[in-house]
């Protein structure tokens, strides 16, 4: 009964971000290479002075709402910066 009940959000999130990963590919330019995609995650590589650039474009396009059912809904994202994994660090809004 829990599954059927996590189905529709579950299935509607990873509908979402691959919208977004599809979006971020045609707008990002050429700047943002896509490494992986994991469930929700995505995990790009920039060049470094491209970072500010692309956490913005990814706050905009991955955290605009969509309806779900009956409802208007806005998934928040968390971003992490770093020159490799053990680096990895979380950027604030």
């Amino acid at each position: 009964m829990r599954e059927m009940y996590a189905f529709i959000p579950q299935s509607t999130l990873v509908d979402d971000v691959n919208r977004a990963m599809i979006e971020l590919f045609y707008r990002g330019e050429l700047r943002l290479q896509l490494l992986d995609q994991g469930h929700d995650s995505l995990l790009w590589q920039v060049k470094t002075e491209d970072v500010e650039w692309s956490i913005s474009l990814a706050r905009e396009v991955m955290q605009r709402p969509f309806i779900c059912g009956d409802d208007l809904l806005r998934i928040p994202i968390e971003v992490k910066v770093g020159e490799n994994w053990g680096e990895m660090h979380e950027v604030k809004d």
